[in-house]
């Protein structure tokens, strides 16, 4: 449980930099269009912005998949293995879940974790069907 609060606060602390780093660029953007900068020192700074935030959603998309993998792992379920369910990374071309990907295998821990709970809930149900 203490695991899975700090894969959440990692990834919204990722969430939260990534959108003041877009904010920033923006600033940044605007100063220089209207300090009447050249096209091409604008065009550098929309590239280079460009580029944090590829960065900035492939460190994002690696904690989704390396969380989602590991309760995959836990719960002994395979991990989806069709085309276009796996990407190559931007930066380090780490092998990430696809947002196909992350829905299938979401879906599908969703679904096992019900099946488990409805599992065990049974033995109850008997019990208190049968108490006078």
């Amino acid at each position: 449980m203490i695991k899975s609060i700090k894969n959440f606060a990692e990834l919204k602390f990722q969430e939260i930099l990534q959108e003041a780093f877009r904010q920033g660029n923006e600033r940044e953007i605007r100063k220089l269009q209207l300090s009447g900068a050249s096209r091409s020192e604008i065009e550098e700074l929309k590239r280079m912005a460009e580029h944090e935030y590829r960065q900035d959603d492939e460190s994002i998309r690696t904690l989704v998949t390396r969380n989602l993998k590991a309760k995959a792992n836990r719960l002994r379920l395979p991990l989806p293995n069709e085309e276009g369910d796996w990407e190559v990374g931007y930066e380090f071309e780490d092998r990430l879940l696809s947002n196909q990907g992350i829905t299938k295998l979401r879906s599908a821990i969703r679904r096992e974790i019900s099946e488990r709970l409805n599992f065990l809930g049974l033995p109850l149900k008997i019990a208190s069907s049968m108490a006078p």
